[in-house]
């Protein structure tokens, strides 16, 4: 027996190995580019060794890192490898198929795909691979044209999943403050539920708490981790309400400068959060693409998906307010679209408002007529300060907090690093409405310093 046939059989895993590559398949290799670059681990399972030396070698030549079993219940095992970005598993096996593989690593790790890999020639068994989620099914027999595609496919998609999971992590992790004020409200909710739901109620509520966590997940997860521009001192927070509500704010800096967003969506609850998404998702893309557009020229196709995704396909009636803004590193602030009013406070104390104009998003069809990038000529010193209507409207009683407390706050703090602004006014609001917020509540503070660096 052979050394890579004994530890095939007795470990399940096998090293790569090093071996000259058929001069027919090294022109294949070279001539296609689906192969995948950079290579990773991919895990492959088969009864047969003739098939698993023979697939295992091509991908070791592909350049792949190729772990081996030749069971179902030895691939379990050795799917728990770290790092590990696909599993090609043959369909038939003695001691499970290759479905019962799949739904047995999909309940370990759902990111992780697998491609059936089988000389299967009944149409039956690719469809209830697909039914069952499995990412592709290729034939054995035309595994060498059609496998690196797939196996591409799958990477590709793998590595994309993993990377959004970590950036969730990341977010979830700065917001540790949100989470324990999340925390802390779930906790009370059970201790009343506790105490006074029956049955039916323990059991209606209990939907309701899974759709607050949902959209409250949803809602952190969009939140920008950085904040540093060239030229610009930021400080930025978003604040929940005890429902979840639909605010939206972000910072994406530019080469010369960053593109800003803040906006708030109609409603409450996971629909809004949704709404929400979208519109991060879909401004991501645009900037992304067109990184030297101005905002009137970016909202019109926003606008457009949100009214077909909201109206035409999903029969609903949701719109939000927006604006947009592009901060240059001369100092020139340009803006389109309407949400609350801007407020600027001069280095010398001096605030005033500006109106964003525009009409909101998702209502009609076409805005492109209603905009206009309009622009504000910063001064060294001057802040800028966005919010959400969470902020005017908190209420003590009927009384909201307002625009000209919120304005005196401003005026009071300008001299303040605008962090401390920030958990100054924020502080004062809670502080109103004796800490309980009836909208959601987002505040960014910016002051123009030219020069300065992240």
């Amino acid at each position: 027996m052979s050394s890579r046939e004994s530890t095939t059989t007795l470990t399940a895993t096998v090293a790569p190995t090093t071996r000259p590559v058929p001069r027919n398949r090294l022109a294949f290799l070279r001539s296609t580019q689906e192969t995948a670059s950079p290579p990773g681990k991919v895990l492959l399972i088969d009864d047969s060794f003739i098939s698993l030396d023979a697939v295992s070698a091509f991908l070791e030549d592909m350049g792949w890192t190729v772990l081996t079993a030749q069971s179902g219940v030895d691939a379990l095992k050795v799917a728990s490898t770290p790092d590990l970005d696909l599993v090609i598993s043959d369909l038939n096996m003695p001691d499970m198929n290759g479905i019962e593989v799949f739904r047995r690593i999909h309940a370990m790790d759902p990111i992780l795909p697998v491609i059936i890999l089988s000389e299967e020639g009944a149409i039956a068994p690719v469809l209830e691979s697909m039914h069952a989620g499995v990412f592709d099914f290729v034939p054995k027999s035309d595994h060498i044209r059609m496998l690196p595609a797939a196996v591409t496919r799958a990477v590709a998609h793998c590595r994309v999943l993993r990377e959004n999971q970590r950036l969730s992590q990341d977010l979830i992790r700065v917001n540790e403050g949100l989470e324990h004020r999340v925390a802390e409200q779930a906790r009370l909710l059970e201790e009343r539920l506790r105490r006074e739901a029956t049955l039916e109620r323990e059991a209606a509520l209990a939907s309701l708490r899974k759709e607050v966590e949902i959209a409250r997940r949803i809602q952190t997860s969009i939140l920008p981790t950085d904040h540093g521009v060239h030229g610009l001192q930021i400080a930025a927070r978003m604040f929940t309400a005890t429902e979840v509500g639909g605010d939206y704010y972000d910072v994406r800096p530019t080469a010369d400068g960053c593109w800003l967003g803040i906006g708030d969506v109609a409603g409450h609850g996971l629909e809004a959060g949704l709404v929400m998404l979208m519109i991060q998702s879909g401004l991501s893309s645009l900037i992304l693409h067109n990184p030297d557009a101005l905002p009137h020229q970016i909202l019109p196709a926003l606008n457009k998906m949100l009214y077909q995704n909201l109206r035409l396909r999903m029969g609903r009636d949701d719109h939000a307010t927006l604006t947009m803004l592009r901060f240059f590193s001369d100092g020139r602030l340009t803006y389109a679209g309407a949400h609350e009013d801007i407020i600027v406070c001069g280095k010398g104390g001096e605030v005033r408002t500006v109106l964003t104009h525009g009409t909101w998003v998702g209502i009609s069809e076409d805005i492109s007529h209603d905009l206009e990038s309009r622009t504000l000529q910063l001064a060294e010193g001057d802040l800028v300060v966005l919010y959400t209507d969470g902020i005017p409207e908190a209420r003590r009683g009927h009384e909201c907090f307002g625009m000209p407390r919120l304005l005196a706050e401003v005026e009071k703090r300008h001299t303040r690093p605008v962090e401390e602004i920030l958990s100054g006014i924020m502080q004062t609001v809670f502080d109103y409405s004796s800490g309980s917020l009836q909208d959601d509540a987002t505040m960014l503070v910016l002051r123009y310093v030219p020069g300065c660096r992240p």
